[in-house]
């Protein structure tokens, strides 16, 4: 695994958001979100987020999903479980990708803010894993633009949170 990189990677995640994203949306222009969500991504461009996510820091393994259903509880501990995505990743990515994975929204960030140095995020990786967690939730923005119709709610709350990464009042600075 020392040679493969895990599924959804962080490069992964830079061609949805500079090309894929990008063809959907001039396709979709005429939607009164089109230019906000374009927008957004211009401000991730201008913050060069992607050179960032690219910038290889301490490789590790990566479980690859980030899905909190792939996490079981016992007492005190809890265990993953689900490894089909593994392979190489980077801590700051790791740590960004399992905060900004949907099913995460219903924690508070006040508990992720104090898990982040037991995920490994330091004054050595923070500016990676701010560029990271911008990536990741514009990632999951982009998947619930496409399902923005049968998913409103969860499309305005991403949209919120993205919007909120991108300000002076995330509690990740």
């Amino acid at each position: 695994m020392a040679e493969m990189p895990r599924i959804d990677s962080g490069e992964h995640y830079l061609v949805r958001l500079t090309q894929v994203w990008p063809d959907a949306l001039d396709r979709e222009a005429s939607d009164p979100l089109a230019a906000a969500m374009q927008n957004l991504l211009a401000a991730w461009h201008r913050r060069d987020d992607a050179g960032l996510v690219l910038g290889q820091l301490e490789v590790v393994l990566s479980r690859g999903d980030a899905n909190l259903l792939n996490w079981l509880q016992a007492g005190d501990g809890a265990a993953c479980v689900d490894f089909e995505y593994a392979g190489f990743s980077n801590r700051a990515f790791d740590a960004a990708d399992h905060i900004e994975h949907i099913s995460a929204r219903d924690i508070p960030d006040e508990v992720w803010v104090k898990l982040l140095p037991e995920f490994g995020v330091s004054n050595a990786n923070r500016k990676q894993f701010a560029a990271s967690q911008r990536t990741c939730a514009l990632r999951w923005l982009a998947v619930l633009w496409k399902q923005r119709d049968r998913r409103p709610d969860e499309f305005a709350r991403q949209h919120e949170r993205v919007n909120m990464l991108f300000g002076p009042s995330s509690p990740y600075r």
